[in-house]
């Protein structure tokens, strides 16, 4: 007679379950399930044993895809949707992933031939139209752009980051009446969401209207307790509205949530000088790596805090160092150069300081003029990209 465990010394024996011995239809439903149960080790372990067995499976191709996708291994996703294409090139939605895949490895040409692709098998799909509307404003297309987000949103009404990129065109065509209607409409028909208001108050800010931000940033907070990007907001707009308490309370928590957000130093440096807290405001300048206190930006946090200190020569060379830096971060080349600015500038003789770092900080406030965090990091990027093309052009002008 077999020996029977008792109670107390029983011990439970775990199995793990595998896909049954079906065909790859079958091992696919399998798949679907464990990503439905969140097991997704599982699922890729089993698309992997599929394809081992298939390279060429379309469905499998795309399931990897999309769970590498969900990782942000935009590369090797990549791979499976162009394996999926090339299985089947008449499906649309392959083509559709691998824009989407190119646009966050931000290979844009390669992503508007993809979009086009799928548009070219399905030409109501809303969701390629809004990807051909993202290259378009990457590339700086803005007509283009609004042409094809306008044709997203007659396939799909609903599709909100399409109506969010329209308002972004708009505000970039200088029409933010237009851009503030679109995210008007968006939070009417669901109020309370992040982004839509944060996009308004940012339009506020711009239109130096900070108590409207606040009402919008503040009525959404309650919910949104540890959204380091609204406290950001918030503070900005508590700057603006001449609240330094306020917006020190603000950024600290910011900061606190997310210490990365490195745009946030040079306006907390700001509050600390209006509160006079000039040690504090320096502290927090030296803590930075040596790479980010190269920042333009940073240098002219710097020469605010020497300013109000009133130690105008280490404010006046803090100032000129903006300058100087203001061109490696992407000037226009067709217009004055901030170097020639600062060497107009540039002190002769008996130096009145002051005056000096006064004049340097106007050439700053100049060069800036008009744009907010958003738009300065675009210009800097296309203008960066533009710069490489040309050193690229010389270089194969060269080697012919």
């Amino acid at each position: 007679m077999a020996e029977v465990e008792s109670p107390a010394e029983w011990t439970p024996r775990v199995r793990r379950i595998t896909a049954p011995n079906v065909g790859e239809k079958g091992k696919l439903a399998f798949v679907r399930s464990l990503i439905n149960e969140k097991r997704y080790d599982e699922a890729a372990a089993e698309l992997r044993s599929l394809l081992e067995t298939n390279p060429r499976s379309y469905l499998a191709n795309v399931q990897m895809g999309r769970l590498l996708e969900r990782d942000e291994r935009y590369d090797a996703a990549l791979e499976h949707f162009e394996a999926a294409r090339a299985a089947n090139p008449m499906h649309a939605e392959a083509a559709l992933l691998a824009g989407n895949a190119y646009v966050k490895l931000k290979k844009i040409d390669a992503a508007a031939e993809a979009y086009e692709a799928s548009l070219a098998l399905e030409p109501k799909q809303a969701q390629a139209h809004f990807g051909l509307g993202q290259v378009h404003f990457l590339r700086g297309e803005m007509d283009a752009a609004k042409s094809a987000l306008q044709q997203a949103l007659t396939y799909d009404p609903q599709l909100r980051q399409a109506r969010m990129l329209l308002a972004r065109v708009h505000s970039r065509q200088g029409d933010v009446d237009e851009s503030q209607r679109e995210i008007e409409d968006i939070l009417a028909a669901r109020p309370g969401q992040v982004r839509p208001t944060v996009a308004l108050a940012r339009l506020h800010l711009k239109r130096n209207e900070p108590v409207e931000a606040l009402e919008l940033l503040e009525g959404v907070a309650a919910n949104h307790d540890n959204n380091a990007q609204l406290w950001g907001l918030i503070g900005r707009a508590r700057l603006a509205a001449e609240d330094p308490s306020g917006a020190e309370a603000a950024f600290r928590k910011s900061l606190s949530l997310d210490p990365r957000q490195r745009d946030l130093i040079p306006l907390m440096v700001d509050t600390l000088v209006k509160l006079g807290k000039l040690r504090d405001a320096t502290a927090l300048l030296d803590r930075l790596p040596d790479a980010a206190r190269r920042n333009a930006r940073v240098h002219i946090a710097y020469g605010r805090i020497h300013l109000a200190g009133k130690n105008y020569k280490h404010a006046a060379e803090a100032f000129r160092a903006a300058l100087l830096r203001s061109q490696q971060e992407g000037e226009d080349e067709e217009d004055e150069q901030p170097v020639t600015v600062a060497e107009k500038l540039t002190p002769q003789g008996t130096v009145d300081w002051k005056a000096t770092a006064e004049a340097y900080q106007a050439a700053l406030r100049d060069l800036r003029q008009g744009e907010d965090d958003e738009e300065r990091s675009e210009r800097r990027s296309a203008r960066r990209k533009a710069r490489m093309q040309r050193r690229r052009e010389t270089a194969r002008a060269a080697r012919a």
